[in-house]
């Protein structure tokens, strides 16, 4: 994969692991944009399973660099009590398997596998109360921190400096714009400018 094509798939990867929507049992749909150009669509929604509440995301992106790239991005994340109990994340690019984290609470313990690897065991831990799928079901209004399922770690997010309704990750990573208390749209500022546009 040439260096460009490597850092588009990177961009799109972000976008993808980080935009899930409204609370109901209906999917949610929003359209990628690259460059003002839809590469793709996202669905996300909730749902209950006996004592937990799951949170799906489906997103489908093809993008022509160098040769055709279809990405498919599949996220399972349960919770219970207000606590993250539960995330399965996988990345496959042209039908392959290319990344994966699964994280599981046993009960004072985390477990957490990454793309096949078994990482630390945490003899006790805080509850996550909030994880990066939540910030499309619900404005973080107070969240000062969010855990990232795909990438088994916190990540930090503040106000938008203009913006009272608008909320920054890491610091400058992507913008997320909310409309009574719903997300309508996410923008990503990297090595491309990414929108994820709510239909």
């Amino acid at each position: 994969m040439s260096m460009k094509g490597y850092l588009l798939f990177v961009t799109l990867l972000w976008v993808s692991c980080t935009v899930v929507s409204q609370e109901n049992t209906k999917p949610a749909v929003f359209n990628i944009m690259l460059e003002d150009e839809m590469v793709g669509t996202l669905e996300a929604w909730k749902d209950q399973e006996g004592e937990f509440t799951v949170y799906r995301l489906h997103s489908n992106i093809t993008k022509e660099v160098l040769h055709v790239k279809h990405f498919v991005y599949d996220l399972i994340v349960k919770y219970k009590d207000n606590t993250l109990w539960h995330s399965d994340y996988r990345l496959y690019i042209n039908e392959k398997l290319e990344k994966s984290a699964v994280l599981n609470r046993i009960g004072d313990k985390l477990v957490a596998v990454k793309n096949g690897k078994p990482k630390k065991k945490k003899k006790s831990i805080d509850p996550i109360p909030f994880s990066s799928v939540l910030l499309y079901f619900k404005e973080p209004k107070g969240i000062r921190n969010t855990y990232s399922e795909a990438k088994l770690s916190l990540r930090t997010l503040g106000l938008h400096p203009n913006n009272r309704n608008a909320y920054v990750l890491d610091k400058n990573k992507g913008d997320y714009y909310y409309e009574n208390g719903l997300l309508q749209r996410v923008s990503v500022r990297d090595l491309a400018h990414v929108e994820l546009i709510r239909q």
